[in-house]
């Protein structure tokens, strides 16, 4: 049983009951009792254990054993400890005190360190750490391995409480090393928690979810309730600091029900506290208050002043945002004084701060700087919170006319933002997170154009821009290992089979759709976190970083001087554009207005396309002018300074935002003049993307990989052109090349070759079959193979080595924009990959128009290589085709699009 072997433990303590009772020796059977009473607490910890514990001691007293009945007490405080009821365990460890003289000193170690972890969970950390440490310098001196480890791990969740969180992790890795060499897995699942923990609180979420998910693993197994509630209320959290509210919510929901089933009452209030503040950060007061009292109302019975101190914290938020400033200074004033008689320093700053920003809200600018400059030392290594004392300091010091102090405060802070972002390899968590921000971000925007420093506007938007993607292109491919795979695999099932019944019925139908979408992203990313490397949690993320001067040498190499980019950046009501040239950077600012709102959606939606790219409000009289809305478009998104330097050869670079993505930049009109014949237009997901290190094809590869599909059963129409577009790219391309057609081009055959790195041989893969992304369910979006969809996360986790996609596919550059710059894109999943650009189409293109554009690119591509100057080739020589033809038409030509990372 010490050595943790449950199973094997209870097989022999039961026969020596069997064995005892027939020898009829009543002490020794109640010896093997408690016993098998302590292998049920580490077994299941149930509640229900206390009762029968405290009733053997009675017993064990009346056969002369008092030690023993001490010991059979102890671990009846232990267990209500654990179960979240330290009052009623400091009762029992107060009760048992008198009695200590007559104990063995193990013993009397072992309720110093009952008293020490009793101590810390009601907030008493100083007398904690002191009978902790007494504790453990026993436990030294009696050489119990064991012991000394568990103090270690209680001494690192004292540390911790203190932010003290160097020390913490010291202990935490002194207690798994314990743990380890004894090889005792639930002691180790119980680090893995408070490692999870401590990584949480420093914002190193990757980390945290690979710990908690261990821990709850062996929890699970183990069939300890309440245990399995702690792993599920600190998966909440990391969704709550992450902003993924309903995630959050969901794991709070069942760490409730844990605590319900195991009677768990003070573990129940933790999670309706934590509740409280996801309904207050959701703006769901009504939901939030009565939780908030009920909290507070057993803090005050039980007199933890620690609880007392989060829930007035919470309170005080929430009456901040109901308008209610008297009362919300009052409760954040009186959090702050307990958090200081408790000695709990993250404490101090969190209401401090909440209290800060309220007071700035109401103009009272010096007293909210003083608060800020409080609270900044103390959450130094909590950039949760540090990101948000940084913004505050910033915004004071825009208020007292120092721009300067204030972009150095807003840097720090964004930095600290996207590498929190940089830890989410999802991008609808990156995206959550970033929404928490959007008030940063907009500010140091607003302040760096305000100023006029325009490569800080720059870096401030670049350091916000496509951070999974950037991610995957420095050391973290987005993949999912094959423990993962079945469950992935079954959820897809399941969204699938939801989404091809039709539009949904009735309500319960369409939330069973939502269901089914939010447990796979939340299984997608368990996935990819368990993916990544082990690192330390103070470890900063690799990631791409952007320097202008760098920028235009690598451009000026390039493109010999004749390039610009458009960078494009959103604050409040303004979009933002700076223009990039070699010698020049001019910031120019656009209205974000209803009238170019409705412009855009009638330019990107796919819902109006037809309606602009046919130019129906001409057609029909709705318009005096022929192409109203792309020349209205190019008017105001393209600055008269660059479209001065416009030419046929002149290379221009696009970095989109939101909708911007969804435009077909080509067919922009200027001066009666498209834009594909203006320049050679290239999207670009980012600047530092663009710069960063890339995969590079073999310079001497030639070699392309062919793959269509013509059939695909009841999952999609045929596409009977495909065999024709195959022979018609393998006549034409110079070099080998391989075909993987109908029942070759399998799900199985692709993810083969990838596996294997052949895929990553390839210069060119060219992808001829049906292609889906439906709007607002990004992460559904797919490529039909033969047998099965090839889904967003699947193509993304390609390994391809710097190869031009080509996708000859409806769809293939349909995009799902998502906040903070996070776009779901078959396109941009091929980038991830490591591709170093594709061309697809925004649209559906018929086979005829489409061949023949596919044979001008190729033709075009073979003679120079360069996929921008042969897409805008392929565009000029369909516009220039037989006037009224309908290849002419921009709603052909105009659906392809390049985006890249490389020239």
């Amino acid at each position: 049983m010490c050595w943790e072997r449950l199973a094997d433990a209870r097989k022999h303590l039961e026969a020596a009951a069997v064995a005892f009772a027939a020898e009829r020796d009543t002490l020794a059977g109640l010896r093997c009792e408690y016993a098998l009473l302590l292998l049920g607490f580490s077994e299941s910890a149930q509640l229900e254990l206390v009762p029968a514990f405290l009733a053997l001691a009675e017993r064990l007293e009346q056969h002369a054993a008092p030690g023993e009945a001490f010991q059979a007490r102890l671990q009846a405080a232990l267990l209500l400890d654990t179960q979240g009821n330290a009052s009623k365990a400091e009762a029992i460890l107060a009760a048992l005190e008198p009695a200590l003289e007559s104990v063995p000193p193990l013993v009397r170690a072992r309720w110093c360190y009952a008293r020490g972890a009793v101590a810390g969970s009601r907030s008493d950390f100083p007398a904690a750490e002191a009978l902790l440490a007494q504790a453990q310098r026993q436990f030294v001196r009696m050489r119990a391995a064991v012991d000394q480890g568990k103090c270690w791990f209680q001494r690192a969740w004292v540390a911790l409480q203190h932010e003290q969180v160097n020390i913490a992790r010291d202990r935490y890795h002194q207690a798994e090393q314990i743990f380890n060499r004894l090889d005792l897995p639930l002691r180790r699942a119980f680090c893995n928690r408070g490692m999870g923990l401590l990584y949480t609180r420093i914002g190193a979420y990757d980390e945290a979810l690979q710990r908690q998910l261990a821990a709850l693993s062996a929890f699970t197994a183990l069939a300890r309730t309440v245990d399995t509630g702690i792993c599920q209320l600190n998966l909440g959290n990391i969704y709550l600091y992450a902003g993924w509210w309903d995630l959050a919510q969901a794991h709070y929901t069942r760490a409730l029900e844990l605590f319900d089933r195991a009677g768990s009452v003070g573990w129940r209030i933790k999670a309706q506290r934590n509740r409280a503040l996801a309904y207050t950060r959701q703006g769901q007061h009504a939901k939030a208050e009565p939780l908030l009292h009920e909290v507070i109302d057993h803090a005050r019975h039980d007199h933890d002043r620690g609880l007392m101190a989060e829930a007035l914290t919470s309170l005080a938020e929430l009456l901040a945002e109901r308008g209610v400033y008297e009362a919300a200074i009052t409760r954040f004033e009186q959090a702050r004084r307990l958090y200081l008689a408790i000695d709990a320093p993250l404490g101090q700053a969190d209401s401090a701060m909440g209290q800060a920003w309220l007071m700035l809200e109401h103009g009272q600018r010096a007293e909210a700087e003083a608060l800020f400059g409080f609270a900044a030392p103390l959450v130094e290594h909590h950039p949760y919170n540090h990101w948000r004392v940084q913004h505050g300091l910033a915004r004071c010091a825009e208020l007292r006319g120092d721009p300067a102090t204030a972009l150095v405060h807003y840097r720090t802070a964004s930095t600290i933002v996207a590498g929190l972002r940089g830890r989410l390899a999802h991008e609808a968590a990156s995206s959550t997170l970033f929404e928490q921000a959007a008030h940063l971000h907009a500010d140091s925007l607003r302040c760096a154009a305000s100023a006029g420093v325009l490569a800080d506007l720059l870096e401030f938007g670049e350091l916000q821009r496509a951070l999974v993607l950037q991610g995957a292109l420095t050391s973290h491919p987005l993949e999912s290992p094959a423990t993962h795979r079945a469950e992935l695999d079954l959820l897809q099932a399941q969204i699938a089979a939801l989404q091809d019944s039709g539009p949904p019925a009735d309500d319960s139908q369409a939330q069973a759709l939502d269901d089914a979408l939010a447990r796979y992203a939340e299984r997608l990313l368990y996935a990819r976190a368990s993916a990544r490397p082990a690192s330390q949690p103070d470890t900063v993320l690799p990631r791409l970083s952007f320097n202008l001067g760098q920028l235009r040498s690598q451009l000026n190499a390039a493109y010999q001087s004749d390039w610009s980019a458009l960078v494009y950046m959103r604050s409040d009501d303004m979009l933002l554009l700076v223009a990039i040239s070699p010698d020049q950077l001019v910031l120019e600012r656009i209205a974000d207005d209803p009238a170019l709102q409705y412009m855009i959606e009638r330019a990107a939606l796919p819902k109006f396309q037809i309606y602009t790219y046919r130019d129906l409000p001409y057609l029909r009289g709705n318009s005096s002018q022929r192409w109203a809305i792309p020349s209205a478009l190019a008017e105001l998104l393209i600055p008269a300074h660059v479209r001065a330097r416009l030419h046929p050869q002149h290379h221009l670079l696009i970095v989109p935002l939101g909708q911007l993505h969804a435009l077909p930049w080509a067919a922009l009109r200027l001066d009666n003049q498209w834009l594909a014949e203006r320049a050679i237009i290239q999207l670009v997901p980012a600047l530092t993307v663009w710069q960063g290190p890339a995969a590079q094809p073999d310079p001497g590869s030639v070699q392309a990989l062919l793959i269509g599909c013509r059939k695909f059963g009841n999952r999609a129409p045929a596409l009977p052109a495909v065999a024709a577009e195959l022979a018609m790219v393998s006549a034409l391309w110079p070099g080998t090349y391989r075909r993987l057609e109908d029942e070759q081009a399998t799900r199985a055959a692709l993810l083969e070759i990838s596996a294997s790195g052949e895929l990553a041989r390839y210069r060119v893969v060219h992808v001829a079959t049906h292609a889906q992304l439906v709007p607002m369910r990004g992460v559904t979006a797919h490529l039909k193979l033969w047998d099965q969809d090839l889904w967003l996360a699947e193509v993304a986790s390609l390994r391809l080595g710097g190869a031009l996609v080509v996708l000859s596919a409806c769809d293939g550059a349909g995009t799902h924009a998502l906040p903070g710059d996070e776009v779901l894109s078959l396109s941009w999943a091929l980038l991830a990959a490591g591709a170093a650009g594709v061309l697809a189409s925004l649209w559906p293109v018929n086979d005829q128009a489409a061949r023949e554009f596919m044979e001008l690119f190729y033709t075009a591509l073979c003679n120079h290589g360069d996929a921008g100057r042969a897409l805008a080739e392929a565009q000029r020589q369909m516009i220039a085709g037989t006037p009224g033809a309908a290849a002419a038409e921009p709603w052909l030509w105009g659906s392809f699009v390049l985006i890249g990372t490389r020239p």
